[in-house]
């Protein structure tokens, strides 16, 4: 047997063995109006309404900790806030005001956890308006990854909450990526 040939079965075997040990069992797929995505287990799921200068906005916030199973790595935290604006104040269409809109809820989200942004990026999901962040915090302990996408009038918050150096691994970028938006 050839050294390509070896090489090429250990690297293959290698692979087999990562996936088999970083993406245990099925995740739940939890529905949300408007998506699904995917959680390593069931979220816990509660609603806040919060006062604010546009009007109450109802937040719902699904949040999956790590922490207290068996096979947690070295994520934390799963979760998903979704929020709706009210139309008029808060849209995907009214181009000129995304970026505003972004800034505000990233500057937002950095002073909640008092951290400093990593990385910031505009992506998109679905022809949506994004903005994927990486956040530092907690003595640089820990790193939260967000991905927040703004589709009409409501806003899809993912975060992952990792050890920091160890947030870019296999469940959590499943998680990031799991977010499927309903016809």
């Amino acid at each position: 047997m050839t050294n390509s040939i070896k090489y090429t079965l250990a690297g293959l075997l290698l692979l087999l063995l990562t996936v088999s040990f970083t993406m245990p069992g099925d995740w739940y797929v939890f529905n949300t109006k408007g998506a699904t995505i995917e959680f390593p287990k069931k979220p816990t799921t509660q609603v806040q309404n919060q006062k604010t200068a546009i009007g109450e906005l109802n937040m719902e916030i699904s949040i999956y900790d790590a922490t207290k199973d068996t096979f947690a790595t070295t994520n934390f935290i799963y979760a998903l806030v979704t929020t709706e604006y009210p139309d008029t104040a808060v849209n995907s269409n009214k181009k000129e005001n995304i970026a505003i809109f972004f800034r505000g809820a990233i500057d937002q989200a950095v002073k909640n956890v008092a951290g400093k942004i990593l990385s910031e990026q505009a992506i998109e999901l679905d022809g949506f308006p994004g903005r994927a962040v990486k956040v530092s915090f907690d003595n640089d302990m820990a790193v939260v990854n967000m991905r927040g996408y703004l589709v009409h009038n409501k806003l899809y918050m993912l975060q992952v909450i990792a050890e920091t150096g160890k947030d870019q691994n296999p469940l959590l970028l499943r998680f990031l990526h799991s977010l499927k938006l309903k016809a």
